[in-house]
């Protein structure tokens, strides 16, 4: 657990433990279009960094080498971590295709000014582009 003193950034870094993780998926299904797209992403690229860390030497720390994951560090952002992923061979073509398009997804629900929602059309044709 991290030692800073602002309890906002303590519960941004905290990692869920496994029944955490059932109650937040629970949340995607029932969350609306921006919040269940944005959810679902940042355990998707949770679950990612987990994949990283446990292909990475032994002794290296739990939560992943400070060096690596920190803010601003290489492997901070959820682009980086799918790169980062295909790089090693931890999947395909078809999945690192999936991931970007998370992330697209993700970004546009984050940080989209328009009204949009999963009947958006270019949204809809986005999401039938999943493998």
């Amino acid at each position: 657990m991290s030692k800073t003193k602002n309890p906002l950034k303590r519960l941004l870094q905290q990692v869920p433990i496994p029944e955490e993780y059932q109650v937040a998926w629970e949340n995607v299904r029932k969350d609306g279009s921006r919040g269940s797209v944005i959810l679902a992403a940042t355990l998707v690229e949770d679950s990612l960094r987990a994949l990283l860390i446990s292909r990475m030497a032994p002794g290296v720390e739990t939560d992943g080498p400070k060096d690596l994951f920190g803010p601003m560090k290489p492997l901070s952002g959820f682009s980086a971590k799918i790169r980062m992923g295909f790089a090693l061979e931890l999947y395909g073509e078809r999945t690192f295709h999936d991931l970007e398009l998370l992330r697209e997804l993700r970004n546009l629900f984050a940080h989209g000014k328009l009204a949009i929602d999963f009947n958006t059309p270019d949204v809809k044709g986005a999401i039938n582009q999943f493998h």
